[in-house]
C-alpha cells in the first residue's frame, strides 16, 4: 500500500525518526500480502457452496422439497455473517488468554 508507512509514522509522531523509512513499508507490505493470499483462500473455498450447492441439492432431495432447502441455503448464506460479526464483536470484550494482563484495567 502505497504511504501507509508514512501514515503510521505520523499518527505515532514520529516522523523524523529512524524507524520511519522504507523498513515500515517493507514489512506493512509483507502483511498486505498475508491478506490478499488470505482472502483468496477464503474467495476458494466459498466458491463451491455457491456454484456446486444447489445442484447437489437438487440432487439429494425431491422436487416438492427442494425449495425450501433452497430457501435454507440462501437465508444461512445472508444470516451467517449477520450472526458472525455479531458474535465477534460480543467475544471482543473477552480476553485471548482468559486472564487479565498486568497493566491492563479490564474497566477502561
Amino acid at each position: 500500500i502505497p504511504g501507509s508507512a508514512s501514515a503510521i509514522c505520523s499518527a505515532s509522531n514520529q516522523l523524523n525518526s529512524t524507524s520511519c523509512t522504507a523498513e515500515g513499508l517493507s514489512s506493512s507490505s509483507k502483511w498486505y500480502f498475508i491478506f490478499v493470499i488470505g482472502a483468496l483462500l477464503f474467495g476458494l473455498g466459498g466458491t463451491p457452496i455457491n456454484t456446486l450447492g444447489p445442484p447437489f441439492l437438487d440432487e439429494i432431495f425431491p422436487p416438492d422439497k427442494v425449495t425450501v432447502f433452497y430457501g435454507v441455503m440462501g437465508s444461512m448464506s445472508c444470516l451467517g455473517p449477520i450472526f458472525g460479526f455479531a458474535f465477534g464483536g460480543f467475544m471482543l470484550k473477552y480476553y485471548v488468554d482468559f486472564s487479565h494482563p498486568e497493566g491492563l484495567d479490564p474497566s477502561s
